[in-house]
């Protein structure tokens, strides 16, 4: 799950916050669907957040159809953050630490401070 995160933010920290933060704009005037973009992922986040769940990694109770999703809107909103901030704060963390967060990873599972420094 995180390696197609890790994707999008990529992309977004090599554009930089101000063109990610253009991007934001042209999408707010609809001239780019971002974030239906990142939604068509929902169907894979959706069994892979299934199979945590078996394999005791996520230990969030509820339907993986129903957290699966948010995963991606806290990336999404999270990067808007970091334009609206221009950077101020560590993107891919701050995604992390979010996600482990709602989906509730087991703390075994979850990054270290020096693996989040390394992000």
């Amino acid at each position: 799950m995180w390696i197609l995160c890790n994707r999008y933010l990529t992309v977004a920290i090599e554009f930089g916050p101000e063109l990610t933060g253009a991007l934001f704009r042209l999408e707010l005037l609809q001239e780019l669907d971002v974030l239906d973009a990142t939604h068509k992922v929902d169907e894979w986040m959706i069994q892979l957040t299934a199979n945590c769940q078996k394999s005791g990694v996520i230990l969030s109770p509820e339907p993986a159809e129903a957290i699966a999703p948010i995963g991606v809107d806290i990336a999404y909103y999270t990067t808007y953050e970091w334009c609206k901030k221009s950077g101020a704060f560590s993107l891919r963390q701050t995604v992390r630490r979010r996600a482990e967060a709602v989906y509730n990873v087991a703390p075994e599972y979850r990054m270290s401070a020096e693996e989040l420094d390394r992000l």
